[in-house]
């Protein structure tokens, strides 16, 4: 284990507590603004609030797993690194990344999830603003949300899944392609991309499902679209 520096920020009337033990902190009834952390080699961190996380330092891991879960929001306004590690982002309303925002593991076959109404309450979506990313390097990149999906820039030599099951995926940002990877699938109830602004993407394969908008998407080069057996 490492040290982990963890900054509570209460309201005036509320009551918190906090225990961090080496890099595994809980917190209760107050929002977590997490400072610079690092794990030792292999080190685990898991966060987990009963209010809001925001991430305002760096996160690295150094291969160990990588679980920030929060009752409310994660904010996501600096990085995340991983060393090979998987990192999961779990909010029971919205993930929201800033310009300055990242999760990369990179190394390794890892898996990054990034899932907004983990509680299935209704409601929560993500935002990536211009200029955030994920890269996964070698792993899977798996993005579900019950509202809309606002997306910068994904990238692994795998595979990407976005998922909204009740909004659209749109395109949020300008400075690089959405998408780019080897496998894409995506399923939203609403739009996929827009007729005046389509998702820009990179890939071999492609699967994309709307129950009642369109799919607007333009690929960089060719592109085989269904029947390839997708995981996930």
């Amino acid at each position: 284990f490492g040290l982990a520096s963890c900054t509570s920020r209460l309201g005036a009337a509320r009551t918190c507590w906090m225990n961090c033990s080496g890099i595994w902190c809980v917190t209760s009834n107050c929002p977590l603004s997490i400072a610079a952390t690092r794990a030792a080699s292999s080190g685990t961190i898991s966060v987990a609030a009963m209010d809001s996380i925001t991430v305002a330092e760096t996160i690295d891991s150094a291969s160990g797993p990588v679980l920030l879960d929060s009752v409310l929001d994660v904010v996501v306004n600096a990085g995340i690194t991983s060393g090979g590690g998987a990192v999961t982002l779990l909010a029971d309303r919205d993930v929201e990344f800033s310009a300055t925002g990242f999760i990369d593991t990179e190394s390794g076959g890892s898996t990054v999830t990034v899932t907004a109404d983990a509680d299935n309450a209704g409601g929560g979506g993500i935002d990536m603003l211009d200029g955030s990313y994920v890269d996964a390097t070698d792993g899977f990149i798996d993005f579900n949300a019950t509202g809309n999906i606002l997306l910068s820039h994904l990238r692994t030599t795998l595979q990407v899944d976005v998922d909204s099951a009740s909004g659209g995926i749109f395109d949020n940002g300008d400075s690089q392609l959405e998408i780019v990877t080897s496998k894409v699938q995506l399923s939203a109830r609403g739009n996929i991309g827009l007729n005046s602004n389509a998702l820009d993407i990179n890939a071999i394969f492609l699967e994309a499902s709307s129950t009642v908008g369109g799919i607007y998407i333009d690929d960089l080069n060719g592109l085989v679209v269904g029947q390839i057996g997708l995981v996930g």
